[in-house]
């Protein structure tokens, strides 16, 4: 079992002048993992979202909210609706516009103790975090089998658009590739998946209104040895190419 932590919330009503008293939100009692932690707000509303381990090592999502600018929180809901004996679920995102919360989760998938699958899962709410709906695959009609896994998830939304961003990596072809898929009824459907860029390392998504910017992160060669500055296994890329995406054609 991982260092046990415990997780404290402050908040300020003055623009940071002042905080109020420190509270724990959540205990070591529930196996918090450390630097997992996403939050996200919206008027009164704070969510947090977080990955916990069980005394098997299993490791679900969880959600937490707050209705009343932090003075309570709600108990803690777990996400990981297909998480199993096998399963290891993580947050890797979480955005809200109005009333509807959004979030991304890693799903993991073992045999024999060895990572065998991996899917990228969507959930989201239109209560304020009250309830979420059934989990939608993202990445696929069925999971990716190992050697390909999911990497560096995005999401963000404005008004009715919701983008959710992913990189697929072939740990055999040692190579990536950057998918985009879109929603414009706030998360009720989404268009197929397409693939945007290759041989990248990172990205970022922004959004406003109708626009959306992708930022890519790619490896260039080291003009002095000819060789490449990039994450182990990942082959050499132009940044010319991709410096900066824009969609605003939705």
């Amino acid at each position: 079992m991982p260092k046990s932590i415990d997780i404290y919330f402050r908040g300020s009503s003055d623009g940071g002048y002042k905080f109020g008293d420190t509270k724990r939100i959540i205990n070591s009692t529930s196996h918090p993992l450390m630097q997992t932690f996403q939050v996200a707000t919206s008027g009164k509303y704070i969510y947090v979202i977080w990955a916990m381990q069980n005394a098997k090592g299993n490791i679900g999502s969880m959600f937490m909210r707050s209705a009343d600018n932090g003075t309570t929180f709600d108990r803690p809901i777990n996400l990981s609706k297909n998480s199993g004996e096998n399963n290891s679920t993580f947050p890797s995102a979480i955005s809200v516009s109005d009333n509807k919360v959004y979030i991304v989760l890693d799903n993991y998938i073992f045999k024999n103790n060895t990572l065998a699958q991996s899917e990228l899962l969507f959930e989201r709410s239109t209560d304020n975090g009250l309830s979420f709906s059934d989990t939608v695959r993202l990445s696929g009609s069925s999971p990716l089998a190992y050697p390909k896994e999911i990497l560096n998830n995005q999401l963000v939304a404005s008004g009715k658009n919701v983008y959710v961003a992913w990189i697929k990596y072939d740990d055999t072809l040692h190579n990536s590739t950057l998918f985009l898929t879109k929603s414009n009824d706030n998360g009720s459907s989404f268009d197929t998946s397409k693939s945007i860029a290759t041989n990248l390392d990172y990205m970022k998504l922004a959004t406003s209104g109708n626009n959306l910017y992708v930022l890519l992160e790619v490896p260039v060669p080291n003009i002095e040895d000819n060789t490449t500055h990039s994450s182990p296994g990942m082959d050499g890329y132009n940044l010319s190419k991709h410096r900066l995406c824009k969609d605003s054609s939705h």
